[in-house]
């Protein structure tokens, strides 16, 4: 995530500055950049280039200057408004894709702040359809049908995930969301997980009405289907290649590597079985540590030349002197991790060191 604070009076440029080193110990965020004063030029320059603006100002201020830019809830950054006091954080945009409401809890809970949501499914403790994607790295295909599907899960009707591969993973999550949790605060979704062979799940898909419409873009399929009066709604998801790019000392024990994707998954909250790839630069092909977690992980090791890593664009991307010195580019892990995961990929977790590993992960567009 990539995060602009905004503030027009010298006491918010101090709340801004102070939340900025909070928010920069977390490697989920790839950077946070600091903006002051001509709030009206600075966000034309901010609204499309950032995934989350947090304007520490009066809501009527922050809200009078996105008021032009907003376009949908697919593609408009979340945003976020603080007083320059720091008592109450309000997600006011974005709130579930762009995941405003997510940063506004972790950012409040960062400057004793109180948190200010005020969608429907966040304050009756269900999950929205687009929230239910964000956290598993889905794409909804078709997102004219997320209002449709966040009503009824308001209305607690049963929504059947049904998928061509193992996705035990989503009650695992639930299970560990609800854990420890009063009964007035566990998530109540509704949700009935049905995985099925390629072949079944080709003919379930075939007995819909709405078959001619669903696109996949890989192997494995997944949808959520709404029973709702006389027809069935639905929901298309593509599932995002997540990478794991990784960079390691000289024969590094595969324990360590393994290790290090666990830390990053559990940070991530992603279940191994979810990781697409891995990949490292042809300097480390024979780095048997990586070499053997792959195969212990069973999942795919992607080597990526220096060449390629050399004309990487390293702009916003770690680097290290060190690596410069002795390989000819700036670092590893991060820019195979994007380079693995395609055009137009993002960071979604920047380099981090562990044990004498470096992991980075990316996610396709």
């Amino acid at each position: 995530m990539k995060i602009a604070i905004l503030s027009v009076s010298e006491r918010g440029h101090e709340l801004s500055k102070n939340l900025k080193t909070l928010l920069s110990s977390d490697f989920k965020i790839l950077k946070v950049d600091l903006y002051f004063k001509d709030i009206k030029n600075i966000m034309a320059k901010v609204f499309s280039s950032y995934d989350i603006i947090v304007g520490v100002m009066a809501t009527g201020i922050l809200i009078r200057s996105i008021a032009q830019y907003i376009e949908n809830k697919t593609i408009d950054p979340g945003v976020i408004a603080i007083d320059e006091k720091g008592k109450f954080v309000t997600s006011l945009l974005s709130g579930h894709i762009g995941r405003a409401n997510e940063f506004t809890i972790q950012i409040a809970d960062l400057i004793n702040g109180t948190a200010v949501i005020s969608t429907a499914t966040d304050i009756t403790n269900h999950l929205g359809i687009d929230v239910f994607a964000n956290i598993f790295y889905f794409e909804i295909l078709n997102p004219k049908n997320i209002l449709r599907f966040n009503k009824a899960i308001l209305e607690d009707k049963e929504i059947k995930i049904i998928s061509n591969f193992d996705i035990s993973y989503i009650h695992k999550y639930f299970n560990k969301l609800n854990e420890n949790k009063p009964s007035n605060e566990k998530y109540k979704n509704n949700f009935t997980l049905e995985t099925h062979p390629s072949d079944k799940f080709d003919k379930k898909i075939s007995e819909c009405e709405f078959k001619e419409a669903i696109n996949f873009k890989g192997d494995k399929k997944i949808i959520a289907i709404l029973k709702d009066h006389d027809h069935d709604e639905y929901i298309n998801f593509n599932l995002k290649k997540i990478v794991f790019g990784i960079g390691s000392k000289k024969n590094i024990e595969n324990s360590k590597v393994i290790s290090a994707i666990q830390a990053v998954s559990n940070d991530l909250n992603i279940d191994l079985s979810r990781i697409d790839l891995l990949a490292t630069a042809d300097i480390k092909k024979d780095e048997k540590g990586i070499i053997e977690s792959s195969e212990i992980l069973n999942v795919p090791l992607n080597i990526i030349s220096i060449e390629k890593i050399q004309n990487f664009d390293f702009k916003d991307l770690s680097k290290s002197e060190f690596v410069k010195e002795n390989f000819n580019v700036y670092g590893i892990c991060e820019p195979v991790s994007l380079i693995s995961a395609g055009e137009n990929s993002k960071l979604i977790y920047r380099k981090a060191s562990f044990n004498g590993v470096t992991i980075a992960v990316a996610i396709s567009k």
